[in-house]
């Protein structure tokens, strides 16, 4: 366990120093600076902001102490990429605690599916960017270990770790808000015949009415200088769904919760809404997904997708073969059926009812247990074939799944499997935050500095025929702004591309 830590660092610290800062980045630190310093209301930009993500200032914090005078003229950056250790600690935190549950599990061969978490391409892109995502994994896992283990040994202390965790994950992300639904609905599956018996009803609506107290107070305590207590009756709103609750009975309820939080919901579907004017978007406007774009809708098979392109296809065959064979034994498998429906209750919600279908990262909410499934599947496997097919084909699939890692790493975030074996065609499948996250930006600046020949299309250069581009700016030129050259170069197949990100067109 230990060298498998150690591993997940040593290629996270490692692919942290390729991935610039974005400007998602810029955005969660300056708002965690605002919340530090007790300034709660939220701007355009803020609407999923945490301000959790605070914690990214505590190395900054430490130059600060040991220097006083310390000032820097940077504007964040190296606050960023100092905060970055902070993320990589939490990624850690994750892999012990997926650990755990594999090690609750206690399946033979399931603790194999642990080399392939800490190795996975997408895990290592997020496991060190400044983003929310990665703590709502984080408090998944906490929530469902703990759970289970107070479901089985009934100790307090699992109880209240659970519950905070419920508390902090809402305040993270409410991406964790499916999480907590599923994660409902999957215990009622497995415990609806003890549910209706009186003595496990009622301790059932002890436990609930502890978690639901002490989550309060952590949601609380994470903005203790906002107002709380107010009823929607109270303030204004800009969108449609809290303006018609503001005229119904809910409206003189004291809510008892920071106002913070009720202002990011406001916003949240404000920027949802498909008729809002364009200034006030703060995406595209709508879904890529293969060469199509959908706008002002959402695809109910969306994170289904990227998962299908982005996770190394012998890990999918296995994650396939666990998810098919828990849904067959759920009681017999509780914890790997729990942990495999939460998965599967967030995907499809995501698809239906999440209209920012702008990225592979909301998948790191439950990316976790991706690999509690793949644990479970190499357990089915093994009980399926002989001893020796089954230690071939692990083999054999571990080193494929090495060679199509390396190939890319440690450019992580554009990481395709061999679905796709043109790599310059990726972007006609995924483009805005799935192959391209604005962590190359940089090394895209500097490669028309050093290549004058080139063009990027936006530094005013005229009669030039080379072209290199990143995809996201692509993507942007070509759906956004109806650029024609631009939608010219998109129906072309690149003539290359480096870093994966970076299209380079010569045309003749």
């Amino acid at each position: 366990m230990i060298f498998l830590l150690f591993i997940h660092l040593v290629l996270s610290l490692i692919s942290n120093n390729y991935k610039d800062v974005n400007g998602d980045e810029r955005g969660y630190m300056i708002y965690a600076a605002r919340t530090l310093k007790g300034e709660t209301n939220r701007v355009k930009f803020d609407d999923s902001k945490s301000s959790l993500i605070a914690l990214a200032y505590i190395p900054r914090i430490v130059q600060q102490i040991l220097n006083p005078g310390l000032e820097k003229t940077d504007y964040g950056d190296s606050d960023i990429l100092s905060g970055r250790y902070i993320i990589i600690a939490i990624s850690l935190l994750i892999v012990i605690y997926l650990w755990l549950l594999l090690k609750q599990i206690n399946l033979p061969y399931s603790m194999l599916a642990l080399p392939f978490a800490v190795v996975d391409p997408l895990w290592l892109t997020y496991s060190s960017l400044i983003l929310s995502d990665l703590f709502v994994g984080l408090f998944t896992t906490v929530l469902i270990y703990h759970s289970w283990q107070y479901y089985q040994k009934r100790n307090l202390i699992d109880l209240i770790i659970a519950s905070i965790a419920i508390g902090l994950g809402l305040v993270a992300k409410f991406s964790f808000i499916p999480v907590l639904l599923g994660f409902g609905i999957g215990i009622f599956i497995i415990l609806n015949k003890k549910l209706f018996r009186k003595p496990a009803l009622l301790e059932f609506v002890k436990a609930g009415a502890i978690a639901i107290f002490i989550s309060l107070i952590v949601i609380n305590l994470s903005y203790p200088t906002d107002s709380r207590f107010k009823s929607l009756s109270q303030n204004e709103y800009k969108s449609k769904r809290l303006k018609t609750l503001k005229k119904s009975w809910i409206a003189s309820i004291p809510i008892p919760v920071p106002q913070n939080l009720v202002q990011a919901v406001d916003l949240l579907s404000y920027h949802g809404q498909p008729d809002i004017p364009a200034a006030e978007l703060t995406y595209s406007g709508g879904v890529y997904l293969f060469n199509h774009f959908y706008k002002g809708q959402s695809i109910w098979y969306y994170y289904w997708a990227v998962m299908a392109y982005k996770i190394p296809l012998f890990v999918l065959f296995l994650f396939l073969t666990g998810t098919v064979a828990s849904f067959l034994m759920i009681k017999k498998y509780c914890l790997a059926f729990l942990s495999t429906f939460i998965l599967v209750f967030y995907l499809f919600y995501g698809g239906l009812f999440n209209p920012f279908q702008i990225g592979a990262r909301h998948l790191m909410a439950i990316y976790p247990l991706i690999f509690v499934s793949v644990g479970f599947g190499i357990y089915k496997l093994s009980k399926l074939i002989s001893n020796v097919a089954f230690k071939s084909i692990m083999i054999t699939g571990s080193i494929w799944v090495c060679i199509s890692i390396g190939y890319y790493y440690p450019f992580t975030l554009s990481y395709t499997n061999e679905l796709i074996l043109d790599k310059r065609k990726a972007h006609w499948y995924f483009v805005p935050g799935v192959n391209d996250y604005d962590v190359s930006d940089r090394y895209a600046h500097d490669f028309i500095i050093k290549n004058p020949a080139y063009t990027n299309l936006e530094d005013g250069k005229q009669d030039v025929n080379k072209i290199a581009i990143t995809m996201k700016n692509l993507f942007w030129k070509v759906y956004v702004e109806k650029d024609p050259k631009a939608i010219e170069l998109w129906n072309k197949k690149p003539d290359e591309v480096k870093r994966f990100v970076l299209l380079i067109y010569h045309e003749k």
